[in-house]
């Protein structure tokens, strides 16, 4: 944000943010949740579509000193709030239209912007608590701390590797771990992260129209997305990685 704060950070069906709108978005986020009530340490769930505010949110969370929990608001209620009270989160970020629960919540929509500086917080404190499929009984939270994310991201950008010119498409829901990377990837380098709306994540012809509309140069995905594009009759793309 500092470095190139007027170029784009995120895309999105509803708009976009340069790298200092979307700083100031998170910091003022992190400014309400603190106002809430939100201290170190804490748990915090978001519940947000697919939007340029997910990411604002995600960074928000982590900028107030809390952990954020992210769930995907098309999941059933039961199980959103299995996961509320599982984590013991004391909030939840999320927008007008999305699932209410008896928790404080903050509506990214009625936050503005603001230049409060980010908690500062430790390499073993949790980034945030992802829960599994529950494939084999009750779903199961679990914690992953600053250091693992950052070990992550920072091995992807040396190898694969991104640069400030790429642009990442996001096509995978938030409550799944690998989002991550196609969220905060881009960002620790200057990149330019695509958020895919839902009904292109499931279209392949949709899908291919999407990677050539937006340059896109990076695409991470699970084999029935890569069959969605190859059923679609889709080339390829030479600058794809």
């Amino acid at each position: 944000a500092e470095r190139t704060p007027d170029a784009i950070a995120v895309s999105a069906p509803d708009g976009m943010y340069t790298y200092a709108q979307l700083l100031r978005r998170a910091q003022a986020i992190a400014l309400e949740l603190r106002g809430l009530g939100v201290a170190e340490g804490d748990r915090v769930a978001v519940v947000l579509p697919r939007g340029r505010d997910l990411p604002a949110a995600l960074l928000g969370v982590l900028g107030s000193g809390a952990a954020y929990v992210p769930l995907d608001p098309h999941h059933p209620v039961s199980r959103l709030e299995y996961a509320l009270t599982d984590s013991g989160a004391s909030a939840v970020v999320t927008a007008a239209g999305m699932p209410r629960f008896n928790l404080p919540m903050l509506d990214v929509g009625a936050c503005g912007d603001a230049t409060e500086a980010f908690c500062r917080t430790s390499p073993s404190a949790t980034a945030y608590v992802i829960y599994t499929s529950g494939s084999t009984g009750r779903p199961k939270g679990v914690a992953v701390s600053h250091g693992a994310l950052m070990n992550f991201l920072f091995s992807m950008a040396e190898e694969p590797g991104i640069s400030p010119s790429d642009a990442v498409l996001a096509v995978t829901t938030v409550s799944f771990d690998i989002a991550a990377l196609e969220l905060f990837l881009p960002l620790i380098r200057g990149a330019r992260v695509v958020i895919a709306h839902e009904d292109e994540v499931f279209d392949g012809a949709r899908l291919a129209r999407k990677l050539e509309a937006e340059g896109i140069t990076v695409l991470q995905a699970t084999p029935v997305t890569w069959k969605l594009l190859l059923e679609a009759n889709w080339a390829g793309k030479a600058d794809l990685r």
